[in-house]
């Protein structure tokens, strides 16, 4: 029997074509600091295992609900919407009027495959477009 090339043993090897895909991005937070708050102190205060665990799971019903409904890009509305949502505590401490503000760098990684594109809001935040005739702000007593 004649010999063969290496090509020729590759070219007739058993071989398999997969195709992977992923159904949503994933976040994690590797690192957090804050000066004058040891590490420990600070992932606790902030709950970021906690985070991290709600962030390592499958979206839940509600979640990919609130995806497909919240918008283009899945922002979120209201208050209302997020009710179904888990919430990690967040302690973030108090400060004194007038005093320096203090800072806090949290560090969160895309572990998955896909892009993540994500934003952090606080409640006074919103993404409605409000109409031009809308007056922003508390409501005044005056008549």
């Amino acid at each position: 029997k004649p010999s063969r090339t290496v090509q020729e043993e590759e070219d007739d090897a058993p071989s398999v074509h997969a195709i992977a895909t992923a159904d949503y991005p994933t976040l994690c937070v590797t690192d957090a600091a804050c000066p004058g708050v040891a590490k420990p102190v600070l992932w606790k205060r902030l709950s970021l295992n906690a985070l991290n665990a709600e962030l390592a799971r499958p979206p839940t019903a509600v979640e990919d609900r609130l995806q497909r409904t919240g918008g283009y890009d899945g922002s979120l509305a209201s208050a209302r919407s997020l009710q179904g949502l888990t919430s990690v505590a967040l302690g973030l401490g108090v400060g004194l009027e007038g005093a320096e503000p203090t800072a806090a760098y949290v560090e969160v990684c895309n572990t998955g495959a896909l892009p993540a594109e994500w934003r952090l809001m606080t409640r006074d935040e919103s993404e409605v477009d409000m109409e031009n005739w809308v007056e922003i702000g508390e409501p005044d007593d005056e008549i």
